[in-house]
């Protein structure tokens, strides 16, 4: 009697993971198999999720990598300046690693003609295999392209709510959740509120953290490692596509916390930027922006609503700069690039930084 119920068991066990697979499979909710069909198509913004599924089942030309630094970045903006069809890959408090994996999804395609990359330096010092797992953990199933894992997909319950809500969402009953502009997945430009007030706050709120971290700042050769491992590696293997590697701008205030309470995280950023330029930057399909020394922009902190995150304004005129090569790294002015941050702070009164009170 005990084999027996072990088998219908068994059996009945085996049945419902039958069917929540099957329901899974079919409405897809992250279109991890397939673009939507039967369904106007919804996205979801847990973007470890999602993207694997943007990745491989869509068109495009351009992809772009990186943070939330970029989730800024409008496609249909990126596609009116640079022409081609662009898809947003971007992951909050992603690492180099993260990036890689989305990126050899991307390339799998074979559709892949030009990667904007964007090169925070702390994505590197997770080293050449970090993840972020304090987020739920890393979908690694997702990007392993591995059948075998995909029940991790298709049984998992967070997916089988969402395709449950994805439904209920599209017969009306219930509250849409879901984004169904994919031009607009991720950016938070237009609810944000920006201003010298707020990163002020985050500049004071920062300084015991700054110094504690200070303590335990991670070994320059694990970024290293890092670059080596993903970003030089996608670059190599992939002569014909025309990468453009970013430095996104911070405010004036993020660089002088590190600069004075952490020189060892800004002297190690600093040096990153060289050893990456002379790594790559004499590949003729690889072009190198910096936009951290930019007055205009660093020192506006009404352009930002924290120490790093700015406007839509300013992603877009970083993507005019790549069509027309302003504030490119070149074997001539790369070290003076470079330097040009270090100049700034150590001339920098910061009282002189306009703050509301």
């Amino acid at each position: 009697m005990y084999r027996t119920f072990l088998i219908k068991f068994f059996v009945f066990a085996l049945a419902i993971a039958t069917l929540f697979g099957s329901f899974v499979f079919v409405v897809d909710p992250l279109q991890f198999y397939r673009q939507a069909s039967f369904y106007p198509p919804m996205y979801s913004g847990e973007q470890r999720f999602q993207n694997a599924g943007l990745a491989k089942n869509f068109e495009y030309d351009r992809i772009i990598l990186g943070t939330s630094m970029t989730e800024n970045f409008v496609p249909s903006y990126v596609d009116e300046v640079m022409g081609g069809k662009t898809m947003k890959l971007s992951k909050s408090g992603s690492t180099a690693h993260e990036h890689y994996l989305a990126a050899n999804l991307a390339f799998d395609t074979g559709q892949v003609d030009e990667v904007i990359w964007g090169m925070d330096y702390a994505s590197f010092r997770t080293g050449a295999e970090g993840v972020r797992e304090d987020q739920g953990g890393f979908p690694a199933y997702l990007y392993d392209q591995n059948l075998l894992t995909d029940f991790k997909y298709l049984l998992n319950f967070s997916v089988i709510q969402d395709a449950r809500d994805i439904m209920l969402e599209e017969f009306g009953l219930k509250e849409e959740r879901h984004i169904r502009n994919l031009d607009m997945l991720n950016n938070w430009d237009y609810f944000s509120t920006y201003g010298n007030e707020h990163v002020w706050n985050h500049y004071e709120a920062s300084l015991p953290a700054e110094r504690t971290t200070a303590l335990n700042e991670p070994e320059l050769e694990i970024a290293y490692e890092a670059f080596d491992a993903n970003l030089l590696k996608m670059i190599e293997e992939n002569p014909d596509t025309t990468f453009y590697l970013f430095y996104p701008p911070y405010s004036i205030l993020r660089q002088h916390l590190w600069y004075e309470e952490n020189r060892n995280r800004y002297d190690n950023q600093q040096a990153f930027k060289e050893y990456v330029f002379e790594k790559v930057g004499h590949l003729d399909h690889v072009e190198i922006y910096d936009f951290q020394a930019i007055e205009d922009i660093v020192l506006d902190l009404d352009s930002f609503k924290d120490l790093s995150h700015h406007t839509q304004e300013i992603n877009d005129y970083m993507i005019e700069s790549f069509a027309t090569g302003e504030h490119q790294m070149t074997e001539d002015n790369y070290v003076e690039m470079i330097h040009s941050l270090t100049d700034i702070l150590e001339e920098l009164d910061i009282e002189t930084l306009p703050r509301d009170e």
